[in-house]
């Protein structure tokens, strides 16, 4: 059974996480809209490692606008995937190590 916590108020949840307020984001054009933010922000970093003046139009369609100074410069794949490889190897350091049937240790 589902909550609908928010009975009182008619707007549609996309309404709601415009204005700033709480929202549930089970919302079909909230999820259009995420997925279309992913794929430009995608098609800007592949557009900036080619042509760093042709991928600003990119990035002011992903932000909905960019002053004539604004640079942003995306972060490079290889660092993003060495991050993710240096969280999981801290956490894997925070767990308990767990010992198998035959003494082995389970990561």
């Amino acid at each position: 059974m589902s909550t609908d916590y928010f009975t009182d108020d008619p707007r549609s949840n996309l309404e709601r996480i415009l204005a700033g307020d709480l929202y549930i984001a089970d919302d079909p054009e909230i999820a259009r809209r995420q997925q279309r933010a992913v794929r430009l922000a995608a098609n800007y970093q592949a557009a900036y490692a080619e042509d760093v003046d042709a991928a600003r139009p990119l990035l002011a369609e992903l932000l909905g606008s960019l002053g004539d100074e604004a640079h942003v410069r995306p972060a490079p794949v290889r660092r993003l995937r060495q991050q993710h490889h240096d969280r999981r190897a801290h956490l894997r350091q925070l767990q308990p190590h767990r010992t198998g049937r035959r003494g082995h240790r389970h990561r």
